[in-house]
């Protein structure tokens, strides 16, 4: 019997190893992007922006973009929420798609990994594969550059070429990227990874009212505690032991906007 995992599995050798649709991303040069009009997207979180909006959208591995409306999602994957969040960034660019108006087809673009030793890059992409298989609407896979097509030998270890990828939501124009900053609040964004606390993909863009946005999260129990009791009480009051109290308040997200210099501001 030929099984779902098996067709994408086949299917994912044969675009991986073609690599002609990872040719016009790769042929890109690097661009830098700075902090006036841009967005960008952590680890396990998503956004969803509209044409409306006067910015550029950068992020790690997966775009979805509506033809007809201009609306996009990005995605930063790791391996955590795979099918829960490509469902939620597919439902969400189909009902803004759907209130803009505009007749097109959702666009798939995924970028990054390398051949790493253990397989890692492989195996999420083929678990991003099997999830936009999943989708009960049409998906255009259009850029696929993963793993083999994106890997660069340099001494005796691979690297990736493409790291990160910005969308120009006015134009739907992809390319590689760097970033000269990853707020609001990079350090509690960063920790929610590390500690365990949180393995879904989240929304960190409300779009209707253009501003950033941090759910409250908790820390799952830390292995080694005796260590932080050897520490001093100013120093593990510094590091928010229980975030969902001491930094969201009641148990309320944390908004951000811009300003016109490109300065995150709390609001």
């Amino acid at each position: 019997m030929f099984l779902e995992q098996d067709f994408i599995e086949v299917n994912y050798a044969k675009i991986d190893n073609s690599g002609e649709s990872a040719r016009p991303l790769l042929s890109q040069g690097h661009k830098l992007i700075g902090t006036i009009g841009s967005l960008y997207v952590f680890q396990r979180e998503y956004a969803v922006v509209t044409p409306h909006d006067n910015s550029t959208t950068t992020c790690c591995s997966v775009v979805v973009r509506h033809s007809g409306s201009g609306v996009v999602s990005v995605g930063h994957f790791d391996g955590s929420g795979v099918q829960e969040g490509v469902s939620d960034m597919v439902t969400k660019v189909q009902q803004f798609s759907s209130l803009l108006g505009g007749h097109g087809v959702l666009e798939v673009h995924i970028a990054g990994g390398f051949l790493d030793r253990r397989g890692y890059s492989e195996d999420l992409a083929v678990q991003l594969l099997l999830a936009f298989h999943r989708q009960i609407v049409n998906i255009h896979l259009v850029t696929f550059c993963v793993c083999n097509v994106n890997n660069l030998f340099k001494g005796s270890a691979n690297y990736p070429i493409v790291c990160g990828v910005s969308v120009n939501v006015k134009t739907g124009e992809i390319f590689p990227s760097t970033f000269t900053e990853r707020g609001p609040e990079s350090t509690l964004r960063g920790a929610r990874l590390l500690t365990g606390g949180s393995h879904e993909m989240l929304d960190m863009y409300e779009t209707q009212i253009g501003v950033a946005k941090i759910d409250p999260f908790n820390y799952e129990p830390m292995r080694g505690i005796d260590l932080w009791l050897n520490e001093g009480d100013d120093f593990i009051l510094q590091q928010n032991p229980f975030p969902s109290v001491t930094v969201f308040a009641e148990s309320r997200p944390l908004y951000f906007r811009k300003d016109e210099y490109g300065q995150w501001i709390a609001i």
